[in-house]
């Protein structure tokens, strides 16, 4: 069965994002609602927003104005799933206080153009789940209310309190591809998780986040979101005030691609998301500025300053100018010595013609595209000195003029191939004493006027054989202090022979981690099966070289489904092997004294449904460690050494089934362990150390058949061998809160 995208996101937080919100002027109350919806009576949800794309000019999502720069909506509106590239925010256009899309005399309508568009962090399209499926839009020019653009408040509360549905989706009667002209209204109910979950096909889509509700057959709401209303609200009225409670996202279709409206429709529950929204539409800086002349330069140095959260944006310049200058004459600006965790977002909007940017020495961790929007006059950014560890591979992109960047002294791990694609002009880089262990061989193929690079102090033990022929012109060559090269042109006699020697020395050191993988190849009914034969790894960096062996008939490498490593020497998984197994559904490798895993080793097993790393010494769990395996369903962890399990371990295993994790040295179970793996049927957990289980802890898991917690310091019980769920539940929370 298909999915449309519309979706309820409960929005339940202790606030009213203004004072002015949810009690429109003058308007009365509306007529009593019908089964099933009917048209709504102007103006009487004048929060209502209509997003079209500028391009092609359609409408394609609603959204809900809560305050005079915001309007919440779905963020599948903006990036579908199974789509990489996101709508931006310059391609769309909100119109406030629309009626009927059909009438060109509707009065006192507002086209906000939004400035910025943010989607949750954890929003993820490749996951057939929809979790944190909300977005944010952020319209600089303050939207103005009237009798028909008016905010929404918040709702404060988590119950499953029932709501009024308001969309242009598509009624009944309407094709497929068509929606309303004019907004519809109907009431709509909420169910638990536990019954929604009781339909396989939307057990696939909720997670902790989210609620259901709708569906007409099931006796327990009157309306179902449809084609069209994605985005748009639920609401509640309440002493005259209208609360946003929901954003529409999800529900099932029939095989005609029809809405179906005998089923729920998901809705994720924005009390999950409150504190995301809090610093959204908080994050409000006021930059108080000491100015000078350095040379030619006018500069702002920033006094001051503490930004904890991401996205915090400029909304004022504090300072007195010298002599008759204004914001539009600086040219530098930026934090020393500050307490920045985050830069912060629209410095371009008050210092247009800015050349340098700086953050030195500021605690900063974290940088993002948005950060240097309407900074494209820059030159030169400096943000050494401080504790950046990861840079996305779009954050330069605003920066097409920028020519010497400086990163040196952060923990920066790892550079993306496309990171410097947008930076044609970039000259000098300073990234020494940082952790870079690689370097690509087209990391640089659109920089050709690169003629500085400094990047020693670094872990660099592999720089591909190609590296250099993109970068012709460089002068200055500084890869002193690495693994697996310690020289530096000039000094080093001539750049030829660097390049020699580099080509020589770090080819040779991923070599040495090169193992060819012996197998023997055996047919069952369920899997065509690579038994490894005489292996040994004892070095993280560990990838195949080559697959060895006899296949079977006229199979090759990509008819395996099954890697089957049993009493071997491997303190390590090899990487890439995704590489050579394309298709595999198991991966096994037991009893073999393997110590670490990271989520590099299981980078392309999105198809994998069964890992099994029982008998091994593993003492710690990445938190990211499974991230990589949303289809996971079986999973083996037993007789090792583990001692915790974080709590977003299993964050992306939404059809996590059966865990087997006994013998081992775990302590404590938090609540929300298995907030996103409702479909957990089976937890072997027995022969632990548990001493404390979080009191909601079996809350997220509601269909539970086996819970084996024999042997354990709180708890020595099995369900159900020897008592009910409900009476282990009860027996762990009267003994496991210590």
């Amino acid at each position: 069965m298909k999915t449309s995208e519309i979706f309820i996101i409960f929005v339940s937080i202790q606030f009213v994002v203004s004072q002015e919100c949810g009690r429109p002027p003058e308007f009365h109350n509306a007529a009593g609602l019908i089964l099933g919806g009917t048209t709504a009576e102007k103006n009487k949800f004048p929060f209502l927003a209509t997003l079209f794309n500028l391009e092609t000019t359609k409408y394609f999502c609603s959204g809900t104005v809560i305050s005079r720069h915001h309007i919440i909506s779905a963020a599948h509106c903006f990036q579908d799933k199974l789509i990489i590239n996101k709508l931006e925010a310059s391609k769309i256009v909100a119109f406030l206080g629309k009626y009927d899309f059909k009438s060109h005399t509707d009065r006192h309508v507002y086209p906000a153009y939004p400035n910025e568009l943010f989607l949750h962090d954890d929003w993820d399209p490749q996951n057939p789940s929809y979790d944190a499926d909300i977005a944010i839009l952020y319209v600089r020019d303050e939207m103005k209310f009237r009798i028909n653009i008016f905010p929404a408040c918040l709702w404060e509360n988590d119950d499953e309190t029932n709501g009024i549905l308001v969309g242009y989706g598509t009624s009944e009667g309407q094709e497929i591809d068509e929606h309303q002209t004019v907004p519809r209204e109907a009431p709509i109910s909420f169910v638990s998780n536990e019954e929604c979950g009781r339909n396989s096909e939307l057990r696939k889509l909720i997670t902790y986040r989210t609620l259901c509700g709708g569906g007409q057959g099931s006796g327990f709401g009157f309306a179902t979101p449809c084609r069209g209303d994605s985005g748009s609200g639920v609401y509640i009225k309440q002493n005259d005030i209208w609360f946003l409670r929901a954003v529409v996202s999800s529900s099932l279709l029939k095989s005609d691609g029809s809405c179906d409206t005998d089923n729920f429709a998901i809705f994720t529950d924005v009390t999950k998301y409150k504190n995301w929204i809090y610093r959204i539409l908080g994050r409000k800086i006021k930059l108080k500025c000491e100015f000078s002349r350095v040379g030619t330069y006018y500069k702002c140095q920033v006094k001051e300053a503490v930004i904890d959260k991401p996205h915090t944006i400029v909304t004022d310049i504090i300072g007195t100018h010298l002599n008759d200058a204004e914001n539009s004459d600086v040219r530098e600006t930026g934090f020393g010595e500050q307490n920045i965790l985050y830069l912060p977002d629209n410095v371009g909007s008050f210092f247009p013609n800015l050349f340098s940017y700086y953050g030195v020495n500021s605690r900063l961790k974290y940088i993002f595209r948005s950060n240097f929007v309407s900074l494209r006059k820059v030159t030169r950014l400096d943000l050494s000195s401080n504790e950046i560890e990861d840079l996305p591979k779009d954050v330069f992109y605003e920066l097409p003029r920028l020519k010497t960047l400086l990163l040196s002294r952060n923990k920066i791990k790892s550079l993306d191939r496309d990171l410097f694609i947008s930076n044609p002009n970039l000259n000098i880089i300073y990234i020494f004493g940082n952790e870079i262990e690689v370097l690509e061989n087209d990391l640089f193929r659109a920089n050709s006027n690169l003629e500085q690079l400094h990047i020693d102090e670094n872990k660099i033990m592999n720089i591909e054989n190609e590296f250099f022929d993109r970068i012709p012109f460089l002068q200055i060559a500084n890869f002193l202090n690495n693994v697996c090269v310690n020289s530096h042109y000039p000094k080093f006699k001539s750049y030829d022979k660097l390049k020699d020697f580099i080509r020589r020395n770090c080819q040779g050191s991923k070599e040495n981690f090169m193992l060819d993988l012996q197998c023997e190849f055996v047919k069952s009914e369920n899997f065509y099966t690579c038994k490894v034969k005489e292996l040994s790894i004892d070095n993280e960096h560990s990838a195949i070289s080559e697959v060895t062996g006899d296949h079977l008939n006229d199979h090759i490498n990509i008819d395996i489904t099954e890697i089957h490593i049993h009493s071997q020497n491997t303190r390590y998984l090899l990487n890439d092997m995704s590489l050579y197994f394309p298709n595999l559904f198991s991966y096994i490798n037991t009893n073999s004294q393997l110590s670490k895993i990271f989520r590099l080793n299981f980078v392309g097993f999105r198809k994998l449904i069964k890992l099994d790393l029982g008998m091994n010494e593993i003492q710690e769990l990445p938190k990211d460690v499974f991230y990589e395996l949303p289809r996971l369903r079986e999973l083996y962890l037993n007789e090792n050494k583990i001692k915790t399990l974080n709590r977003d371990l299993f964050i992306n295993n939404p059809n996590l089934n059966i865990i087997y994790i006994y013998r081992n040295e775990i302590e404590v179970l938090e609540n929300d362990l298995f907030r996103a793996n409702p479909n957990l049927e089976q937890l072997h957990i027995d022969y632990n150390k548990i001493r404390k289980v979080g009191y909601q802890f079996f809350h997220k898991i509601p269909f539970l058949e086996i819970a084996n917690f024999l042997n354990n310091v709180c708890v020595n019980s099995h369900y159900p061998n020897n008592m009910s769920y409900d009476k282990l539940r009860a027996f762990i929370r009267r003994n496991c809160q210590g």
